[in-house]
């Protein structure tokens, strides 16, 4: 980072003047200090950044946290439904058959087997939408079905009485 922290201290003495005819001593620490923020020229300081942005220049953001973020290390205290990592500004949505706040909702259970469509209200996606699939299935297998009863089926028998396969030779050889 650019900028750097100033520690500024001062101390007391409780001796001007010391406590006199029964006077009570200072109260408190005698030892104030107070950290501040010393920025380059011509860079935003993170404390300067407007709400759900930090970093350098306000160059990264935390919209995803529920309330606004640490200016100089972007954690935040809780993510939005449908986000995840707080400790790195909420970037992340929740995992794959997660939603909601927390990531605690299951996509599996409320899906029946599916996983959600996005992650803050965990909708389901639409099954009526399908049924493209079951077409195309179903044209995928017909040939495969036909191929299979084609090569199953059963095969005909011929029955023919030999006496009518030698009169019906005989017609059918051509004279010379």
């Amino acid at each position: 980072m650019d900028c750097d922290i100033k520690r500024e201290e001062r101390y007391r003495s409780c001796d001007n003047p010391r406590p006199q005819n029964g006077g009570a001593n200072c109260t408190g620490s005698d030892r104030e200090s107070n950290d501040k923020e010393v920025c380059w020229t011509g860079t935003k300081c993170p404390s300067n950044c407007p709400p759900f942005t930090w970093y350098m220049d306000c160059a990264r953001s935390c919209e995803h946290c529920v309330t606004d973020c640490n200016k100089f290390k972007g954690t935040c205290t809780a993510c939005k439904a449908g986000f995840d990592s707080p400790l790195h500004s909420c970037n992340q949505s929740c995992p794959k058959y997660k939603y909601g706040l927390k990531c605690r909702g299951n996509c599996m259970e409320k899906c029946e087997g599916l996983d959600c469509t996005e992650r803050v209200d965990g909708t389901c996606p639409d099954k009526s939408n399908n049924s493209w699939m079951y077409w195309l299935l179903l044209l995928l297998l017909l040939p495969f079905a036909y191929l299979l009863y084609y090569l199953f089926k059963p095969k005909q028998r011929l029955v023919f009485d030999e006496e009518e396969f030698k009169e019906d030779k005989n017609k059918s050889e051509p004279d010379f």
